[in-house]
């Protein structure tokens, strides 16, 4: 079903978040809601690609209300196909609903390449965010907010901050003859890993998170 450009639809101020990894979408929930930005996890969106689709077209056909933003997976393909779902999604928000503001988030990527970006504006997004990390947290929110127009409270970031994985430490020299097969290494040479089992998930403002 196609619909005609300059239909009229009603933009609720709503972000749903679809096509990402549930840690990702979670914490990217977590931090909306603490910025008391109402949110909706569009999981249904996810068993098929191109639900999303047909949801606002008939949102926009019939008038009814659409989502402020749209963050949206960057990865997610239409079944049987290497089209990117995201590309035509901003496309189609582009042509038809224009108000509706798209962001890409690239949830296996720390950066986000030049090439990838200029793709992705050119069709139409309002921005791409790399995978959420203690490094880019701030940064990636504040352009996020942005783009909402909201004026960002770092505070409850800091929590958040703990829920995401560290920064990924710089691999051990190779072993040389004064260290192979001896027992002297020192402590900076071993890391230990703690997990606490039962504290995978914790709640943080009515949102389950788990712990990275």
């Amino acid at each position: 079903m196609d619909t005609e450009a300059g239909t009229e639809a009603k933009v609720w101020p709503l972000v749903s978040i679809t096509h990402l990894p549930e840690e990702e979408g979670r914490t990217w929930q977590a931090i909306l809601a603490a910025q008391g930005v109402t949110t909706q996890y569009a999981v249904d969106w996810e068993r098929d690609p191109f639900r999303l689709l047909r949801q606002l077209e008939e949102s926009v056909a019939r008038q009814q209300s659409v989502p402020t933003l749209l963050l949206l997976g960057m990865e997610a393909k239409a079944p049987g196909s290497d089209v990117l779902m995201a590309g035509e999604v901003c496309i189609w928000c582009r042509r038809h609903c224009p108000k509706i503001q798209v962001v890409l988030v690239h949830p296996r990527q720390d950066t986000v390449g030049e090439l990838q970006r200029r793709w992705a504006l050119r069709r139409g997004a309002a921005d791409v965010l790399p995978k959420l990390s203690r490094s880019n947290l701030l940064t990636s929110s504040v352009r996020l907010m942005s783009i909402l127009g909201v004026a960002l409270n770092p505070e409850p970031l800091r929590y958040i901050a703990d829920l995401l994985p560290q920064p990924v430490a710089s691999p051990a020299p190779p072993a040389t003859d004064d260290t192979a097969g001896g027992n002297n290494a020192g402590p900076e040479a071993k890391v230990e890993e703690k997990k606490d089992e039962e504290g995978d998930f914790v709640w943080y403002r009515g949102v389950r998170v788990r712990r990275r």
